[in-house]
């Protein structure tokens, strides 16, 4: 009886060990700023295969602020949606918040393009709001995307660039005029092998997950 014990627990202990990867923290899981950094090096995984990994390395905003993760796959690679929701304006006539990631994807599907857009509640004849998304890998890869007036950079689609197994990002406000209040930021990234053209659903798809699932629906854009 005592040999039949020991070996269930050498095989439940083996049953462990082989579920370790499987344990890893989705970004599901995760729905602050603060949540996310307490994690650490090993960040977060997102919801779908993990195939990508969210690191947390500073950030000027509330801890306290939305963090989300959103995948859509599609046929060659998936497409990302990384939101921060403040919660409460924050930046009003001032400059200098900012958040500032890694992420980390696989060699079968780097990643090779962006789109940032920042979230911006303006008055009426009020302009001049400018943030911007810096993204830099190894080989060369520096991409510093500019989304002016609330707007997203580029406009429409995704700048691509040389494929890159890790990013860093990092998240600013540059510049907001008196009147206007900075609510959120949000990026998106697509990994594929070939830097296929993401299809345009897919793109609606997240660009609505993310505005419902962040607290979007507050957006106002200048009249």
């Amino acid at each position: 009886m005592k040999l039949k014990a020991l070996a269930t627990t050498i095989v439940a202990g083996g049953l462990l060990a082989a579920a370790g990867p499987s344990l890893a923290v989705t970004c599901s899981t995760v729905s602050t700023i603060a949540g996310w950094a307490a994690l650490g090096a090993a960040g977060c995984t997102d919801n779908t295969d993990g195939d990508t990994t969210w690191v947390f390395v500073s950030a000027t905003v509330p801890l306290t602020s939305a963090f989300s993760v959103t995948e859509i796959p599609f046929t060659g690679g998936d497409l990302y949606n990384v939101a921060f929701d403040f919660g409460i304006p924050q930046g009003t006539g001032s400059v200098g918040e900012s958040v500032s990631y890694t992420a980390t994807g696989t060699a079968a599907e780097p990643f090779d393009a962006a789109n940032f857009d920042s979230n911006v509640t303006q008055g009426q004849g009020v302009s001049g709001n400018v943030a911007t998304g810096h993204i830099t890998a190894a080989g060369g890869v520096d991409v510093m995307l500019t989304s002016t007036n609330g707007g997203h950079a580029p406009p429409t689609g995704e700048t691509s660039f040389a494929n890159s197994l890790t990013i860093n990002v990092t998240d600013t406000l540059v510049t907001i005029p008196q009147g206007s209040v900075f609510n959120a930021m949000n990026n998106s990234f697509q990994t594929g092998t070939v830097g296929g053209k993401i299809p345009e659903p897919a793109t609606l798809l997240l660009l609505g997950a993310a505005l419902a699932g962040a607290g979007f629906a507050r957006r106002r854009k200048q009249d």
